[in-house]
């Protein structure tokens, strides 16, 4: 009877499984076709960019707050992939998701060395359009070359984990 019973729990865990692993797989192909919609946000000079600006490039969109301390832990990771990865095609781009003097308050300390642009409240409307279904800082998207979104992530990342998203995206390069 007890063999019955554990046979029984791991079918049921097994069938478990599955049914999850089919939903993600299923999220990972929507993913996969989701063409990201062009949006234009001001940078702290006041200066509006579209999303597009980046087009061609794959594209690390990560939202943030000054006040969350994830959000802060994730920005030298962001910087280092910045810095790594822009001659390979690949751009991060900070939303914060705060009113302008909070940020510049923010920067006087820090110094973030990838593109920033200010979202205030609407960012949270434009997180949600892409997936943060929680509404939950920091939330990161990532977009491939050809402007298909391939990945999104609620909470914190770190360098290890994005390249692991991003490598497969890029470009060989010529030395290969």
């Amino acid at each position: 009877m007890k063999s019955n019973t554990i046979v029984v729990f791991i079918a049921t865990l097994a069938l478990i499984a599955g049914i999850a692993t089919k939903g993600l797989v299923n999220l990972q192909n929507q993913m996969e076709t989701t063409p990201l919609e062009d949006f234009s946000l001001k940078d702290l000079k006041g200066e509006v960019h579209s999303i597009s600006e980046w087009q061609g490039q794959v594209r690390i969109i990560n939202f943030w707050a000054t006040w969350c301390p994830p959000c802060r832990k994730e920005i030298p990771d962001l910087m280092a992939l910045q810095q790594d990865y822009q001659n390979r095609g690949v751009t991060v781009i900070g939303i914060a998701i705060d009113d302008p003097e909070a940020v510049t308050e923010f920067l006087s300390t820090t110094q973030i060395t990838y593109p920033l642009l200010i979202a205030t409240d609407e960012g949270i409307n434009l997180s949600r359009q892409l997936g943060n279904t929680i509404s939950a800082v920091p939330f990161t998207v990532i977009i491939d070359a050809q402007g298909i979104m391939k990945y999104k992530h609620q909470g914190e990342l770190n360098k290890l984990d994005i390249e692991s998203i991003i490598e497969p995206l890029l470009k060989p390069s010529a030395t290969h």
